[in-house]
């Protein structure tokens, strides 16, 4: 269950947090991949386990926030802004910017997009991860193989 009872982010979650933060959000950084997810009301202050209290963090600014007296308000969904030791105020990177109501219209897309460009079939999705599936257990398989463990 995600929320106050739960400390830990489930990967869902945290899945979720890098889609919408696209990296660490703390000011000037450029960090895309290795990121945390902080929590800005801190846990035992009875901050919630959820998206809008949730930021991305990279490791060295998640660690700064814990042992170098900074701070982190606003809410994650929208904008945040960082409070450094000395009083200086900083708003949060990136700004987030709220998708087209038709993305497909906006971004000059149309439905023929996602058809195959040999045989003019549409995407399914059903069909690639069935085959995603089958090729992650064939490896699977091969490692276990490999290693002479179940």
């Amino acid at each position: 269950m995600v929320g106050v009872d739960r400390r830990t982010v489930p990967m869902r979650l945290k899945r979720s947090l890098r889609l919408r933060d696209r990296g660490c959000r703390f000011p000037g950084c450029e960090h895309h991949a290795w990121v945390d997810a902080h929590h800005i009301m801190h846990w035992l202050d009875h901050g919630p386990t959820r998206p809008d209290n949730l930021i991305c963090l990279c490791r060295r600014h998640h660690r700064l926030m814990h042992e170098g007296g900074w701070q982190i308000t606003g809410d994650a969904n929208r904008d945040v802004w960082f409070h450094a030791p000395d009083g200086t105020i900083t708003p949060g990177q990136p700004t987030l910017s709220v998708g087209a109501e038709d993305p497909v219209i906006d971004h000059d897309r149309s439905d023929a997009d996602g058809r195959c460009d040999w045989c003019g079939d549409d995407f399914n999705l059903d069909d690639t991860t069935d085959i995603i599936n089958d090729n992650e257990h064939l490896h699977h398989q091969q490692r276990t193989a490999r290693s002479g463990t179940p």
